[in-house]
């Protein structure tokens, strides 16, 4: 089964009404407990490989809105396409400096381009990143700077989007914080609050897990590589060849 990604609003609906709320009150706190949560799972996959071209004013270049983790990034503009920046960056070189190149592109995702031919030295650039901006130490004011990074998927309103095995956690945080909130609370209503919490932290150990678990296509590739039930083969097949009378494919 594909775990697919839905808009955060979901869970937050799903708390509306677990609560007994009017589905217009309180969307900006119910938005902001939803997308901490969303974060306290920590899912890899609810980030989407990005790339941006960006402007460089003085020595700081602001990283998107939605920037969570930046992999790398290359002076110049290359464009917003889907390749990878290192696999552009370092295939196209002179085979004597193809190592070097590699080596030291390795040692930052910061790397420099010399020349239009990329037959010159690739290295790193002395850079910070804080408050969302990669500092150089150089000021690089007027150039481009193209960064490929992992972003949080939005939907077409802008709502964050969560995988669907996360809505069930997201919205037991809401409620748990709903009642933490609450300034004079009953004893039902400390009853309601721990537990809720205690369904948070279940279904937050629940949705990692579930999201370290091989999906079904997975499942299906690791079956195939041991054995096929339809039609009887195994890895062993096809390995051992009786001319050389040695494995191999």
């Amino acid at each position: 089964m594909i775990n697919n990604l839905v808009s955060i609003k979901v869970p937050i609906v799903d708390a509306w009404d677990q609560l007994g709320l009017d589905h217009t009150q309180d969307i900006p706190v119910f938005t902001r407990w939803a997308t901490l949560a969303e974060k306290n799972i920590g899912s890899y996959f609810q980030f989407k490989k990005k790339r941006a071209v960006i402007d460089i004013v003085g020595c700081t270049a602001c990283l998107p809105e939605d920037a969570a983790f930046v992999q790398r990034a290359v002076l110049g503009d290359l464009g917003e396409g889907c390749d990878d920046l290192f696999s552009r960056l370092c295939t196209p070189v002179d085979l004597s400096s193809a190592t070097l190149n590699a080596s030291a592109a390795s040692q930052g995702f910061l790397v420099l381009d010399y020349g239009t031919g990329y037959t010159d030295v690739v290295g790193s650039v002395p850079h910070v990143i804080q408050d969302n901006k990669i500092i150089l130490n150089t000021d690089m004011s007027g150039r481009k700077l193209t960064v490929q990074y992992l972003g949080y998927e939005c939907d077409d309103e802008g709502f964050l989007k969560v995988g669907a095995n996360h809505v069930q956690a997201i919205m037991w945080f809401i409620i748990w914080r709903y009642y933490f909130r609450m300034k004079k609370k009953n004893s039902l209503d400390y009853g309601q609050m721990n537990k809720a919490e205690q369904e948070w932290h279940r279904e937050c150990a629940n949705s990692r897990a579930r999201d370290g678990a091989p999906t079904e296509s997975e499942q299906n590739e690791m079956a195939n590589m041991i054995s096929n039930p339809y039609i009887g083969n195994s890895v062993g097949v096809g390995m051992f060849t009786t001319l050389s009378n040695t494995f191999g494919w």
